[in-house]
């Protein structure tokens, strides 16, 4: 009777340690099925962080590259505004020489007027 006893002891025990194992399988399982779940759901999060700094980046460059083209246009037009001031600029001191010439040739044939000197000879000096 003792040994059938031990028997049915070591049974239940054999029993309950299948039990435990197969509870603590489960337990595992849920455990893993659980962070496969959050490990998905940081995956998307992240996916979707990402997605939305390379639209923000995507948005940073298009400022980035219309501003530099704005600025090369602004340049251009100071550039070619200041070449046409400069012209503007030349065109008057040209007029300015050539106004300051023309008086030194009547200056000049006003003086040389007044002396007794032959018409050929006056056009010589003169030029």
């Amino acid at each position: 009777a003792l040994v059938g006893r031990l028997d049915a002891i070591r049974q239940e025990s054999v029993s309950r340690h299948k039990r435990s194992a197969m509870g603590l399988a489960e337990a595992v399982d849920e455990l893993r099925a659980r962070r496969e779940k959050e490990l998905s759901a940081a995956l998307e999060h992240h996916a979707g962080a990402l997605d939305a700094m390379r639209a923000q980046y995507e948005t940073q460059l298009q400022r980035t590259t219309k501003h530099g083209e704005d600025t090369l246009v602004a340049q251009r037009a100071l550039a070619e505004q200041r070449a046409a001031e400069s012209e503007e600029g030349h065109a008057a001191k040209v007029h300015a020489l050539e106004s300051e010439k023309a008086q030194l040739r009547e200056e000049k044939a006003t003086a040389l007027a007044h002396l007794p000197l032959p018409d050929l000879l006056r056009r010589a000096m003169e030029e």
